[in-house]
């Protein structure tokens, strides 16, 4: 069976059928090798730090993910802004607890993990169980332990200018006009 492939490809159709096929896969191979080179240019750039085309799209997903049905009737660049949003919010977060030099303690990560809902297995932490999510989602356990520090320290940041009392001198003049404020009620 070969030697009649062998004998029948001596043609000149074969050589240029052939030679098509070569010519589309050498084509293909530098458009990658070259893709490869080439960068984007990024969507959004905080504070030195960019945010690519393919974070943007990753982060949209997730969000589409997280809401479930009907995404159809959602607008795509509404999506793509909250989508957007969140990463700046998330990116300057990450740099004020770096440059506050925060940290979270491997124990209060290990309690996280062990107190998520998702890894018991009759009310007990299971580790194959844990190791498999883990697996499902995409992360292996030193990543998964990662992306929980993270989430941690982000939420600790975000509490702690939410739970903070200062204001800004536009906010602190609006609240001295109506404090300096005289009505008179009449029932």
């Amino acid at each position: 069976m070969l030697q009649d492939i062998r004998d029948n490809s001596q043609g000149v159709i074969a050589k240029v059928i052939i030679g098509l096929i070569v010519a589309v896969f050498a084509l293909f191979g530098v458009e990658s090798i070259i893709g490869g080179f080439i960068t984007l240019p990024p969507v959004a750039e905080i504070n030195g730090e960019e945010i690519t085309e393919q974070q943007l799209d990753a982060s949209t997903q997730s969000l589409l993910a997280s809401i479930g049905g009907g995404q159809d009737l959602l607008d795509q660049g509404l999506v793509q802004q909250v989508a957007l949003n969140q990463l700046i919010e998330e990116i300057v977060l990450r740099q004020s607890a770096e440059n506050a030099s925060m940290l979270i303690s491997s124990d209060r990560i290990d309690q996280v993990i062990l107190a998520s809902p998702e890894f018991p297995l009759n009310g007990v932490f299971d580790g194959d169980l844990a190791v498999r999510t883990m697996a499902s989602q995409g992360y292996s356990v030193g990543l998964y332990r990662d992306f929980v520090q993270q989430r941690i320290l982000l939420s600790q940041v975000a509490r702690a200018y939410n739970s903070s009392n200062f204001i800004t001198e536009a906010e602190m003049q609006k609240v001295a006009e109506v404090s300096a404020q005289n009505r008179d009620f009449r029932y």
